[in-house]
């Protein structure tokens, strides 16, 4: 790859005004929000609570809370002292409720037909009790067009979009995960050397790497669109094949052994340490210790170690999806998620509990053990497990499994939208301090009540990630302009085997921040990112270019007469060809950003 750039300052001809630059002092509020949500034992919404019934641990340390509210919508609710609403009314909110942003995340899926009735069912009625102010977006993110619906805040356009999205997953052998596993069994079933068994795992092993490392990159992507949008954002996930470590459950516990050593010099953890994760169990195993796992997988220690097979950087995703949820909470982002089917037919013998496993995926019925792992479905949904449960519980929201939670699922988004409060606290740390800290909401005197919301805190960056904006742009368009920039490409121009495109971004320098030098000259800097995809790839390249722009007195009494010009060539491979723009000032921290396409060939 390479990129060429110049600058060129040019004055246009325009009358000369002079135009003094204004500074605001502006104070940051270093906060740290928790949306609660509180319940009894039945699971109904408590009301009535006050600043003083709360107790926030962080990292074991008592947090004076500074900020509290309590939101309330509807009447499903039980009163501070347990009498039902109809005896005594629950107490009216403190505030209006915020405007919220729902993002609903289809993922191509197999799932039969009640099940999808069921589904559109539920989403419908979410979607129908948005409110003025709200919006919604739905995502598929295998679709040309992943965005199928953008923000809006019509209900009915929404609900079309989404019912299509839903009513596209029907049963078919083309669903991703179904599809990687029918190939491999079908491999396994022909293979007639351990050559031939060992690349039949390989190809499935690399395929369920390259779909799970793929839906992780666009939750990331869409995570950036969201970030520093206002309101309460809620996004519901609907997946199945969500591994944290894709492809393990290829091999039997007795080859993983065997396969996946420790790092050099790093002794494995006693076998009875307490604070080790627990492997997946076994076909033979009881399935209450199996779910009990699955509940508890984020609880184990968050320190590196090796517990017999549990150690495999090759596979292992979970850094990147903890990371991943931190964020999500960090932007106040709540995760729902929900793993509507089940693959049973990798273990044909085993019993459906539908409201944890029931799937109809028995199609093309056959002894599936008798090619692949006993363990594999235990492994699957073990693996799963650790993936949405990192995403629920680090944000406050929660995860379900199986045709039958489908109706949960949806009661429990619109049960935490009914009735919740925003407690708030300073944070201690400073701006880039990334290390996580455990946080812990209780109500006094009141351990009967179920305290639910984000699980850890993370102190952000100051400003925002322009290089994860400009990535993220590939997948999400997103257009920001507070600099005013415009960009113009040319014909692509072959070199070789590659294309090179030329373009221009024109920003007007006074929307640029120039600070003053000793020498009466004035300095401004801004950062231009560009990342690059092809129609068929998720990223082709980055790059980015640091310019400094100087001005002298004349031209900066002028200010508004002089266009900011850079030029590029991009070099980019033969096709389709996405490229998203960003441009940053160092200074006061504006932005612009924008997508453009051109066909190379």
């Amino acid at each position: 790859m390479r990129v060429t750039a110049r600058l060129l300052l040019s004055l246009l001809l325009l009358a000369p005004i002079v135009v003094a630059q204004q500074y605001r002092e502006s104070v940051e509020v270093r906060l740290h929000n928790l949306d609660t949500v509180v319940t009894d034992r039945e699971g109904k919404p408590v009301t009535g609570l006050t600043k003083d019934d709360f107790i926030v641990l962080e990292d074991g340390v008592p947090q004076e809370i500074t900020n509290f509210s309590s939101y309330e919508s509807g009447v499903s609710t039980v009163a501070l002292d347990g009498s039902s609403p109809a005896a005594t009314p629950a107490p009216a909110a403190e505030n209006a409720p915020p405007s919220r942003r729902f993002v609903f995340f289809i993922d191509e899926m197999a799932i039969q037909s009640s099940a999808r009735e069921k589904l559109k069912k539920h989403a419908r009625e979410l979607v129908r009790s948005m409110r003025p102010g709200d919006v919604a977006t739905v995502v598929r993110p295998t679709a040309t067009a992943r965005i199928a619906q953008d923000y809006t805040g019509d209900a009915a356009a929404v609900e079309k979009s989404l019912m299509k999205a839903i009513d596209d997953c029907k049963i078919r052998l083309t669903a991703p995960a179904f599809r990687e596993f029918t190939m491999f069994r079908r491999a396994l079933e022909t293979a007639r050397t351990p050559n031939e068994v060992s690349a039949a795992k390989r190809l499935y092993v690399d395929a369920a790497r390259q779909r799970v490392e793929q839906r992780i990159g666009q939750l990331n992507a869409l995570l950036t669109t969201l970030a520093g949008s206002d309101g309460k954002k809620v996004l519901v996930i609907v997946t199945s094949g969500l591994s944290s470590q894709p492809g393990r459950e290829a091999y039997d516990l007795t080859e993983q052994m065997g396969l996946f050593e420790p790092p050099p010099g790093l002794e494995p953890l006693d076998q009875g340490d307490p604070g080790a994760p627990r492997p997946p169990r076994g076909p033979g195993d009881n399935k209450n210790a199996l779910r009990q796992d699955l509940r508890e997988t984020e609880r184990a220690t968050t320190n590196p170690s090796w517990a017999g097979m549990e150690r495999t950087p090759t596979f292992d995703f979970r850094p990147r999806i903890d990371a991943f949820a931190r964020a999500a909470a960090a932007e106040g982002v709540t995760i729902y998620a929900l793993e509507p089917e089940v693959p049973l037919l990798l273990n044909s013998t085993r019993g459906a509990d539908s409201r944890t496993m029931g799937s109809t995926l028995m199609a093309e019925h056959v002894d599936a053990s008798r090619v692949v792992p006993n363990e594999m479905l235990d492994q699957l949904l073990y693996y799963e497990g650790q993936t949405l449960t990192s995403m629920a519980e680090k944000t406050g929201g929660k995860w379900f499994r199986g045709v039958g939670a489908i109706d949960d699922t949806f009661t429990q988004v619109s049960s935490d939208l009914t009735a919740y409060y925003s407690i708030a606290y300073r944070r201690k740390g400073g701006d880039g301090d990334r290390k996580p800290r455990r946080v812990q909401v209780s109500v006094k005197n009141r351990p009967e009540l179920k305290v639910r919301t984000r699980t850890e805190v993370i102190d952000p960056v100051a400003g925002e990630d322009m290089s994860s904006r400009v990535l993220a742009s590939l997948l999400y368009p997103r257009d920001v302009n507070d600099l005013k920039m415009s960009v113009t490409t040319e014909k692509p121009q072959r070199k070789g085997r590659s294309y090179l495109v030329p373009l221009q971004v024109v920003i007007p320098v006074d929307k640029i921040t120039f600070l003053r030098a000793n020498d009466g000259k004035y300095t401004g800097r801004v950062a231009v990112h560009y990342a690059t995809a092809r129609d068929d790839k998720e990223f082709v390249s980055y790059g980015r270019q640091e310019q400094i722009i100087e001005l002298s007195a004349k031209q900066y009494a002028e200010l508004q007469r002089i266009r900011y010009r850079y030029t590029s060539e991009i070099t980019v491979p033969k096709g389709r060809i996405r490229i998203s723009l960003g441009v940053t000032d160092a200074t006061s921290k504006l932005s612009s950003l924008q997508t453009v396409s051109v066909e190379a060939k």
